[in-house]
């Protein structure tokens, strides 16, 4: 059991409400520039949710917007019920990775001390932390001998400093192996098992959708979609199956006498539409075929991204 929770904070209000993030009509310019365009969604308290899309679709923004580090032009963004700037707590409510911004020649110690004495944290904390994310064999060497992995654990002990409810992680997986990213996976799963509400951004979209409860998706900073993840993926599923069979013709025809659409392919394999694998291995032995594979071509998570940012209209 993976224990991650190491100060015990008194909670932030009487009952939490179902939505601890809320983005609501944001919009931010820059010059000309709309970078975020009228977007709007929450978060679930208790809950990892990811935050997907293209190289400059908004997403940076959206997090800098939600941590009062850039103002917004229209809209309004809460934590808790309260703007970043009117936390009364606010490394004690919300922690965040964004960006490297750790000094190269300070050891990691000595930078997790630093943000210790802002949050006011004790310095027993940062020896907890450092063992936590699995650098206290590193605490004493300079950050800029660390690998980019290592700088990201060091970021997430960073941003779990002040023990807060909510954590704002952009690309947090950047830069891990995958042993990283199985331990990142757990790490985080641990953390919302506590509690604790995670937002995060990824560009690794396999690894997302072994990590998230719920998936927001923007494109141009607008909202496409958001869903719980097995909800997305099943509103966009193809329903497809591949079969393998020595008569790949014979498959066809009993299945399109079935009522479903079934292509044999140049590879000799059949694409099945809308029926499920239990039924064509039944069709199958009625006509006395032998079936040498069948896949269920369930559509991953990138696929529908893809599907989702590559059409013309938003889908809301």
């Amino acid at each position: 059991m993976l224990k991650t929770r190491i100060i015990q904070n008194e909670p932030t209000g009487a009952g939490r409400s179902p939505s601890i993030i809320e983005v609501d009509g944001l919009s931010k310019d820059y010059g000309s520039v709309r970078a975020v365009d009228r977007l709007s969604f929450s978060v679930s308290a208790g809950t990892i949710t990811g935050f997907l899309g293209a190289n400059g679709s908004g997403k940076t923004t959206t997090l800098r917007a939600l941590l009062g580090l850039v103002a917004p032009t229209e809209g309004n963004c809460r934590i808790d019920g309260r703007r970043y700037r009117d936390l009364r707590r606010p490394l004690s409510t919300v922690g965040s990775m964004l960006e490297a911004t750790t000094h190269p020649a300070r050891t990691a110690r000595n930078h997790l001390a630093m943000l210790a004495a802002e949050a006011g944290a004790s310095r027993s904390r940062v020896g907890s932390l450092l063992e936590l994310v699995e650098l206290d064999a590193a605490a004493d060497r300079r950050v800029g001998g660390f690998s980019l992995g290592m700088r990201q654990r060091l970021g997430l002990a960073g941003a779990l400093m002040g023990d807060p409810a909510v954590l704002i992680l952009d690309e947090p997986a950047n830069g891990l192996d995958p042993e990283g990213i199985r331990w990142l996976r757990e790490f985080l799963r641990g953390l919302a098992a506590e509690g604790r509400t995670i937002l995060l951004s990824s560009h690794v979209l396999a690894e997302v959708a072994q990590t998230v409860d719920d998936v927001v998706v923007i494109k141009a900073g607008r909202l496409v979609t958001q869903a719980p993840l097995d909800t997305l993926l099943a509103a966009h599923a193809s329903h497809q199956v591949r079969v393998r069979t020595a008569q790949p013709n014979v498959l066809v025809t009993a299945l399109a006498a079935a009522g479903f659409t079934a292509i044999a392919g140049p590879d000799g394999a059949v694409v099945v539409t809308g029926c499920p694998p239990e039924q064509i291995g039944r069709l199958a032995l009625e006509h006395g075929l032998v079936l040498s594979e069948i896949t269920d071509e369930t559509p991953s998570l990138e696929d529908t991204f893809l599907a989702l940012t590559t059409q013309s209209e938003e889908i809301r």
